[in-house]
């Protein structure tokens, strides 16, 4: 299937559209310039897929261990975020690694 954009002629992916051709329709959506639904009535995309893709059926079906991999970002509260500032503690381990490498 072809991206329903008028002379384009690449792949659509996604609501019908090739990946350049939604990232741009992304972007003005984003700038809050317009909307799906807007550009759904205009003909400029398709509908939103209503299934998941394989992918998404199958992630769903980890358990939640997989889920919370090391290294993902969390967002913390700003109650939390104070509890996990840097000690006066930790400031003069710093102090004393930056004497013994200027030695």
């Amino acid at each position: 299937m072809r991206c329903i954009i008028e002379g384009c002629e690449r792949k659509a992916t996604t609501r019908g559209l090739c990946h350049s051709c939604y990232i741009t329709a992304l972007r003005l959506i984003t700038a809050g310039e317009t909307t799906w639904e807007a550009l759904a009535q205009a003909g400029l995309c398709g509908p939103l897929m209503k299934t998941p893709n394989a992918f998404a059926a199958a992630y769903a079906k980890l358990p939640p261990i997989v889920k919370s991999l090391p290294g993902q970002t969390k967002m913390f509260t700003e109650e939390e975020a104070v509890g996990n500032s840097v000690t006066e503690a930790d400031d003069t381990r710093e102090d004393e690694c930056d004497e013994v490498s200027n030695s």
